[in-house]
Order: structure tokens, then sequence, then C-alpha cells
């Protein structure tokens, strides 16, 4: 009689488990952000380095190629 009613407690508490995990899970999912590897995207670093040495790059210049390549990925 003892053995049955821990088993049937033990069930109880799995389905009041299961029960909360149920009741919660879409509150929880909806604050998780995905990092780029698993939402399937990747990052990409350039480094600007001048053609000649010893000319300078300006501001301008680097965020005008910046808008360029945003342009072209972000179609």
């Amino acid at each position: 009689m003892k053995k049955s009613s821990r088993i049937i407690a033990f069930l109880l508490l799995v389905v009041l488990l299961f029960a909360g995990m149920a009741a919660t899970y879409k509150s929880v999912i909806k604050n998780v952000n995905l990092g780029l590897d698993l939402q399937g995207g990747f990052e990409v670093l350039y480094q600007v380095d001048p053609l000649n040495k010893g000319d300078k790059i300006d501001k301008k210049a680097l965020q005008s190629t910046a808008q360029t390549l945003e342009n072209r990925v972000n179609v």
C-alpha cells in the first residue's frame, strides 16, 4: 500500500511539473534572443587599409563605404 501511494505521489508531481512548464513556456520562449549562429546568419568584420602607404582614410569615405556595403547586403 505504501509503495502504490509513493508511485501516485511521484506521478502527481511529474504531472504538476509538466503542467507548470506547459503554462509558462510561451513567455519564456518569447523573451529568448537568438544569436547569429542560431538565427542562421553570420557577421562580417572588415578592416580598412589605404591602397597606398601614407594615404589617409577619412571618416566620410569610411561611412560611405559602410553605407554602400549595407545597401548591397540589406536589399
